[in-house]
């Protein structure tokens, strides 16, 4: 076997290897993606400048925001005025490395529902 037949073999050796480890990453992302989606509480996820990213069907029905109304705005968008001044805060926690722990607040519903 000459120096090109071996690197040609590892090389498809190590392309099976990603295409195994991708389509586990694949099926974790799916098995996890059903669980965001069938779970009854609201799951969120948004940037560190508060901005939504996603939305999962419960926070449509919770807070009257279908995922097209919310992803890409401002999270403020579901806090009540009297509960803003907590966004800044956790942003700011989150932002230097740190958890922010459970904690009970409330959200603003939309009012067209």
């Amino acid at each position: 076997m000459n120096e090109q037949q071996k690197t040609n073999g590892s090389s498809i050796e190590e392309q099976n290897r990603l295409l195994a480890a991708l389509k586990v990453a694949e099926e974790r992302s799916a098995m996890l993606a059903a669980i965001v989606n069938s779970s009854d509480d609201a799951i969120i996820s948004k940037n560190l400048e508060g901005i939504v990213t996603s939305w999962n069907l419960s926070a449509q029905r919770i807070f009257g925001y279908c995922a097209e109304e919310m992803i890409g705005e401002s999270i403020v968008k579901i806090i009540p005025e009297d509960r803003l001044e907590e966004e800044p805060k956790i942003l700011s926690v989150l932002k230097s490395g740190l958890r922010v722990d459970h904690f009970e607040t409330k959200g603003r519903l939309n009012k067209g529902n």
